[in-house]
């Protein structure tokens, strides 16, 4: 998941990266089998890999990439997703050239509201070990009411939508979250 979150954090950052990577999703729906899970085509997957490949340089997982593909094709993505990265500019907050765990700490406080929430008073227990500065700026961006205000309407109407789609990684492996059984005790 730190590769997602370190993702999403250099797409808020970077409109140049984040215009790379928007240009990774598929055109077309994606088939969805028996079992209402998404079907994404190996090419899809190679070419956003590559994409990020020139940001991210660390282990990109094929949940992170189906992750990505699969919000991008949530219906209006692009404009919550431009708001946040304009307020979170707005900061003023130097974005460039930060660490990949102060990237992943920002795009995990953009995704989960609950953690946005905590990690301005204790970045560290969340596993952040981040340099004061980067810890500073970011509390600088997570804390103002800019980024705030626009986070949830990001986060509610596209990411966590994504979140509760169901994703075939290739026949047999199927999104590690989702489960297609309904156990009963």
């Amino acid at each position: 998941m730190i590769d997602a979150w370190e993702i999403i954090g250099r797409v808020l950052t970077d409109a140049d990266f984040r215009n790379t990577v928007l240009k990774c999703g598929s055109t077309k729906p994606y088939p969805v089998n028996a079992t209402s899970r998404a079907d994404i085509p190996d090419d899809d997957y190679d070419r956003l890999r590559d994409a990020v490949g020139t940001k991210v340089k660390g282990p990109i997982s094929l949940m992170a990439l189906g992750e990505m593909l699969i919000a991008m094709r949530i219906p209006g993505l692009k404009e919550p997703l431009g708001k946040l990265a304009a307020a979170i500019c707005n900061t003023g907050v130097n974005t460039t050239d930060r660490t990949p765990l102060f990237y992943a700490a920002l795009g995990a406080a953009m995704v989960d509201q609950e953690l946005l929430k905590q990690l301005p008073y204790d970045v560290k227990r969340f596993g952040f070990d981040l340099t004061q500065k980067d810890e500073d700026d970011l509390k600088n961006i997570i804390t103002d009411q800019n980024v705030i205000d626009a986070e949830d309407p990001f986060c509610m109407s596209c990411w966590s939508e994504g979140c509760n789609l169901k994703m075939l990684y290739w026949e047999g492996h199927l999104h590690p979250i989702e489960n297609p059984f309904l156990w009963r005790f």
